[in-house]
C-alpha cells in the first residue's frame, strides 16, 4: 500500500514530457521558499530506482523516452534539459555525473538499446574525459584545451561511470583503485550531501575490500530524515543482504511512519547545485526522496521471500524435490519431449545439487524449501542453455525449443524472487552476450568468456549468500566460480575438440590445434603440443580456484567446494598419462 501510494504520487508529479522537476534552496534541507528548475537529475534517479518495482510501467517509459531525448551525439548529457531556458541562461558542459546516471538507468530499463555502435561513441566519449588511461575519469565533458579549468574528478562521477560498466560486464581496475582511495580519506561529501548519497552510489557495484569499511559508518548514523534513511536502507541491503535485518527493520518503520498523506516524502538536500562563496544552492526534491524511500521499501521486501531458516535435509530427499518440481513444470502436451532432457541435466546431480552444497559448505541453515527451489531454477536453467546451445551447433531439436523458452523463463523468474533483481538479470545477460559472441568471434582473445557461458553455476550459490545474509562475499565466491567453470570448461573442450570440429564448431582447444602449422595432422598436434598446453591452462585455473577458496573466510566447510575441483584435477593427470602411452605408441609404429 505505501509503495503504491507513492508511485501514485509520482504518477500525478511527473511532466508531460516524462521529466521531472527539481527544487533548488539557499537553505540545507529547507524548502519552504525553493525554486523549481529543470535539470536532469530527479528523472535519472527516479528511472533507476523504480527499475525493479512492479506498477510503474508507465512512469518509467515515459522517463525513459524523455531521457533518450536529452542525449547528445555521442550519448553524453547535460545537467539542464536541452529544450529550457536554464540551458542558454547557465550553461554547462555535459558531464559524466548526469550522463552515466542517465547510461545507467536506461540500461536498467532496456539493455538492448546500447548495441555496438552505440557502446563505441559511449566508449569514444568517456575517453576523453581520461584522466589516465582506463580511469578515473573527470566530471566535465570539455576540449582538452579546457580541461585544466573544468578538472574535477570526484567519487560519485567514477562510481556511476563504474556501475554503468558493471551492467555491460565491464571492470575498471583504475576506476576501483580510485573508489577505494576516496573511501580510507572519506571523501564522501561533494558533489552531494553527506556521506549518504556517494555510498549509495558506491554501493550498487562496489564489492572490495572496503566494503566494511562502509557499512561501519551506515550503522553509526542516527536516522537523519527519510531521503538519507532510504539512502542507507538501500546501501546496507546492497552490501550485505539481510545481515543487519533488526537494524534495517528500525529504519523500513520510520520511512512508513514518515511518509505524507499524498503519498510522498518530503524533500531533503541531495546534492549541491553550485558550491561557490558567494552562492551556495542545495538541490533536491520531493519526488527524489519518495523514489528513493519505494527503492528501498521494495528491497527490503525481497528480502522477506527468503522465508524463515530451518535445517537442511538431506540431499537426496532435496534431490527428489528439486526433480519433481522440474517435472511437475511442463504442459502435458511437453512432456514427451521434456522428459529425456530433463534426465540427462539430472544425470550430474552436482548440477541439482550445488545450492544445497553450497549451503552445507557455509555451514549455514537454509530451508528445504529454499534450497530445493534454487537447486530447481538451476535444473531450468540448464536445460534451456543446452537446448539453445546444440541450436547454435546446427545440432539441435527445433520441437525442443518450447521446451528451453519455458525453462528460461522459469529460471529467470525464480532467481528474480530469490536475488537482487539486478544481479539475476546482469548474470543473464553476460549469458546471452556470451552466447552471442560465441557465434560471431573469430579467436579466444582470452578465456574469460568459457566462464560466461556457463554463469548461471553461480546463481544459485549467490542466492544462498544473500539468504543467508552474507552478501559481501559475492565477489570472492564469484571468482572462485570463474576460476572453476574455466577450468571445467576446458576440460570439457580437451575432450569434446574433435567431435565438436566434426560438428564444424571451433571449441578452445581445437583453436589451439588449428593455430599450430607444423603438420596437417590435427590428432598429432593435439598429442604432441596442445594436451599439454590445454593441461597446463586447466591446472593454473585450478590453482587459482583453490587460492581464492583459502581467502574465502566464510566457507567453513572448504572440503565441499574441493569436491568440485578434485574430479578436474584427476583428467589432467589422466590426460597426461595418456599423452605418454599415445606417445610411446606413435615413436614405436610411426
Amino acid at each position: 500500500m505505501h509503495i503504491q501510494k507513492a508511485i501514485d504520487f509520482l504518477r500525478r508529479e511527473q511532466r508531460p514530457d516524462g521529466g521531472f522537476w527539481c527544487l533548488v534552496s539557499k537553505k540545507f534541507d529547507d524548502y519552504a521558499y525553493a525554486g523549481k528548475v529543470p535539470a536532469i537529475v530527479p528523472t535519472n534517479i527516479i528511472l533507476s530506482s523504480l527499475s525493479d518495482v512492479d506498477g510503474a510501467k508507465d512512469i518509467k517509459k515515459k522517463s525513459a523516452d524523455f531521457l533518450l531525448k536529452q542525449k547528445g551525439p555521442f550519448w553524453s548529457f547535460n545537467y539542464w534539459f536541452r529544450d529550457s531556458d536554464w540551458f542558454v541562461k547557465e550553461p554547462y558542459p555535459d558531464d559524466t555525473d548526469d550522463t552515466f546516471c542517465a547510461l545507467a538507468a536506461l540500461s536498467e530499463y532496456n539493455p538492448d538499446v546500447f548495441d555496438g555502435s552505440v557502446m563505441a561513441k559511449i566508449t569514444a566519449m568517456l575517453s576523453s574525459a581520461e584522466k589516465s588511461e582506463g580511469g578515473p575519469y573527470d566530471m566535465w565533458l570539455v576540449p582538452a584545451e579546457n580541461r585544466d579549468t573544468w578538472n574535477d574528478t570526484d567519487l560519485v562521477c567514477n562510481a556511476n561511470i563504474a556501475y554503468f560498466l558493471f551492467l555491460h560486464g565491464i571492470e575498471l581496475p583504475n576506476v576501483t583503485a580510485f573508489i577505494e582511495k576516496k573511501i580510507e580519506e572519506n571523501g564522501y561529501e561533494f558533489p552531494y550531501n553527506t556521506v549518504f548519497p556517494a555510498i549509495y552510489f558506491i554501493s550498487r557495484c562496489y564489492r572490495g575490500k572496503k566494503v566494511k569499511n562502509i557499512i561501519d559508518i551506515l550503522l553509526k548514523q542516527e536516522r537523519q530524515n527519510p531521503l538519507r534513511t532510504a539512502l542507507a536502507i538501500s546501501s546496507l541491503i546492497n552490501f550485505s543482504g539481510a545481515t543487519h535485518k533488526n537494524f534495517l527493520e528500525k529504519m523500513v518503520t520510520y520511512l512508513l511512519d514518515t511518509q505524507c498523506p499524498d503519498g510522498s516524502w518530503p524533500p531533503a538536500s541531495f546534492y549541491f547545485q553550485s558550491r561557490l562563496e558567494h552562492k551556495t544552492l542545495y538541490a533536491g526534491s520531493a519526488e527524489i526522496t519518495t523514489a528513493l524511500c519505494i527503492e528501498a521499501l521494495a528491497k527490503f521486501e525481497k528480502l522477506k521471500t527468503a522465508g524463515p531458516v530451518k535445517a537442511l535435509g538431506s540431499g537426496e530427499v532435496i534431490f527428489r524435490k528439486i526433480e519433481k518440481i522440474v517435472k511437475d513444470r511442463f504442459p502435458k502436451n511437453l512432456k514427451n519431449d521434456a522428459d529425456p532432457i530433463i534426465a540427462k541435466i539430472l544425470k550430474d546431480k552436482h548440477i541439482a545439487l550445488l545450492p544445497y552444497m553450497f549451503a552445507q559448505s557455509l555451514e549455514k541453515d537454509i530451508s528445504e524449501e529454499l534450497t530445493a527451489r534454487l537447486g530447481a531454477a538451476t535444473v531450468f536453467g540448464w536445460i534451456a542453455y543446452d537446448i539453445y546451445d546444440d541450436l547454435l551447433d546446427d545440432e539441435g531439436k527445433p520441437n525442443l525449443l518450447p521446451v528451453a523458452n519455458i525453462s528460461l523463463r522459469q529460471s529467470a523468474e525464480m532467481f528474480g524472487k530469490l536475488l537482487p533483481e539486478k544481479f539475476s538479470k546482469h548474470i543473464f545477460d553476460r549469458i546471452d552476450t556470451a552466447n552471442h559472441w560465441e557465434t560471431t568471434r573469430h579467436q579466444f582473445k582470452n578465456f574469460s568468456q568459457l566462464a560466461e557461458k556457463s554463469l548461471g553455476h553461480v546463481l544459485g550459490p549467490a542466492a544462498v549468500l544473500f539468504a543467508s545474509g552474507a552478501w559481501t562475499e559475492i565477489g570472492g565466491v564469484m571468482k572462485f566460480f570463474r576460476h572453476y567453470l574455466i577450468a571445467r570448461q576446458l576440460n570439457d573442450d580437451a575432450h569434446d575438440w574433435e567431435e565438436d570440429l566434426d560438428r564444424g564448431h571451433v571449441n578452445a582447444v581445437a583453436e589451439m590445434i588449428l593455430k599450430e602449422k607444423s603438420g596437417s595432422d590435427l590428432r598429432k598436434i593435439f598429442w604432441q603440443k596442445t594436451v599439454v598446453q590445454a593441461c597446463n591452462l586447466i591446472s593454473k585455473h585450478i590453482k587459482l580456484a583453490y587460492l581464492q577458496l583459502e581467502k574465502l573466510s566464510i566457507i567453513k566447510n572448504k572440503d565441499i567446494l574441493e569436491s568440485l575441483l578434485q574430479p578436474i584435477e584427476r583428467s589432467v593427470d589422466k590426460a597426461l598419462q595418456d599423452r605418454r602411452e599415445t606417445l610411446a605408441f606413435l615413436e614405436t609404429y610411426g
